[in-house]
């Protein structure tokens, strides 16, 4: 093992904000309309024609878009500011080939109900939350603000990458992607500061992730999304270097 100090240079130089995916318009808009994987039997009768333009607009107005495809970069997602359309880049980005089932239509089906929320975090929290209204957000509220059913289709990974990109904080510790290629990568065991606990796709897990990269930041002067990439892309395909 090694200790994450020995590749300061390495997670300084890594243009984090350049990482982009390619996502084909086919997954998503198929004949002028929504692919039958986002109709949810027509459980999105009432807003169908919203999402489809916002993604028309998505796939029409970006400036490297060609051949039926574009490429969406960490850098486009942060830079938008309508926060409907910020969420929908999140799950394009995020599941560029449409995501597995239904989870992604049942995300966009409840996108009303999250977005709110989310702005509120933004506007009335200073973008601040804690571990515990983290887990309320996989729930609907009701009228009076009492937690209700599940969100369907939402998990861990999607809710990680949603608060990433609207730049939430959770205790304090800005929020990072935590899907399964990190939880693979972590499960390595190649890196002093991440050696010794048992990883798990849970909040437990999940929270100290934030608590020790956000503390490896500190120490190597660096973001903490720099480490994260570093976790997703160097640590789970290299071989590292031993003391």
């Amino acid at each position: 093992m090694s200790s994450i100090k020995k590749y300061e240079e390495i997670i300084k130089s890594i243009p984090v904000r350049n990482h982009s995916v390619i996502v084909r318009k086919e997954n998503w808009i198929k004949n002028d309309s929504l692919h039958t994987r986002l109709t949810k039997n027509n459980q999105f009768q009432n807003n169908n024609d919203d999402l489809l333009n916002t993604l028309k607009a998505i796939f029409e107005n970006a400036q490297n878009g060609q051949n039926g495809q574009i490429e969406i970069s960490r850098e486009d997602i942060f830079k938008e500011k309508d926060r409907e359309k910020k969420l929908i880049m999140v799950l394009l980005w995020g599941y560029p080939t449409g995501g597995r089932g239904n989870n992604i239509a049942d995300i966009l089906y409840s996108r009303n109900e999250l977005i709110p929320r989310i702005s509120d975090f933004i506007e009335n929290n200073e973008k601040k939350i804690n571990s515990k209204v983290f887990k309320n957000l996989f729930y609907t509220q009701n009228k009076n603000g009492e937690k209700g059913e599940k969100i369907k289709g939402i998990g861990l990974s999607t809710m990680s990458k949603i608060l990433y990109f609207f730049e939430i904080k959770i205790d304090n510790n800005p929020c990072l992607i935590y899907d399964s290629q990190i939880h693979l990568s972590l499960q390595r065991n190649q890196i002093d500061e991440f050696y010794d606990y048992p990883w798990k796709k849970n909040y437990a897990s999940f929270f100290h992730y934030l608590e020790v990269i956000n503390k490896c930041s500190e120490e190597i002067k660096t973001e903490p999304e720099a480490i994260e990439l570093f976790l997703f892309h160097y640590n789970m395909h290299f071989k590292l270097e031993k003391k």
